[in-house]
């Protein structure tokens, strides 16, 4: 049996485009690279050849910035927290911790959070202009 890397610290977390990972969903809310920080919420980003994992951190009562990807799918995993999912400017959908959302191209999505306390999320897409792997990525 082939032994994969471990992933259990914040020094050791970085996803290398040609060296499985295993990690821990634990892990999740500090790995990665910070990309955003504001009033609204905390982003970080772990970038591999042409994936990236994206986990974030939305604060109570607030909103992400809508968008959508004509050329990019993208998965969401909610974590923890409570909220709803607007899909193409449409009925919000209700999300909770556990469930998972698949969002095919072009379709517009943001994310609110509706409980008490933070919302924890992570997305995994298929690099794009505009979100693509940083020059200085281990």
């Amino acid at each position: 049996m082939r032994t994969l890397k471990l992933a259990t610290s914040q020094s050791s977390i970085s996803l290398l485009a040609h060296t499985p990972t295993i990690m821990s969903l634990r892990d999740l809310p500090k790995a990665g690279r910070l990309v955003k920080h504001n009033g609204t919420y905390e982003v970080r980003d772990l970038h591999m050849e042409d994936l990236t994992l994206s986990t974030t951190l939305l604060y109570e009562g607030k909103t992400t910035t809508g968008h959508s990807h004509a050329e990019t799918e993208e998965i969401y995993a909610f974590i923890e927290g409570e909220g709803e999912i607007d899909l193409d400017c449409g009925t919000p959908y209700r999300v909770v911790s556990g469930d998972l959302v698949l969002i095919p191209k072009g379709i517009y999505h943001r994310v609110t959070n509706t409980g008490p306390g933070a919302m924890r999320f992570a997305c995994v897409f298929q690099q794009y202009n505009g979100r693509d792997r940083p020059a200085n990525v281990d």
